[in-house]
């Protein structure tokens, strides 16, 4: 994984990440120290939809993806751990 610094001072570009798929804890460490180093990131070509990334956070279990409630509630939580200031977690991270 590599990390490079965009035009704005304030952005990094983080190429070869793969976010989903389960993130070691090394590579979520990379990840987070890069949006802490730079407070935004870009990274490229990822192909998840809204509802693989609230599984993939641990936010929704994968076999509630077509309950439309459980998909409500787990956007609600996600909405809520961003306005307490946490951002989303990668599987297996606490």
């Amino acid at each position: 994984m590599d990390i490079n610094k965009l035009k704005l001072k304030f952005a990094a570009e983080i190429i070869g990440a793969h976010v989903s798929e389960a993130l070691t804890h090394t590579d979520f460490a990379i990840i987070k120290d890069a949006f802490l180093a730079h407070q935004v990131i870009v990274i490229r070509d990822q192909t998840m939809s809204p509802v693989e990334l609230l599984v993939g956070n641990g936010l929704l279990k994968q076999h509630q993806a077509g309950d439309r409630h459980a998909v409500g509630e787990a956007c609600l939580a996600a909405l809520e751990q961003w306005g307490e200031g946490h951002g989303a977690r990668s599987r297996g991270q606490g």
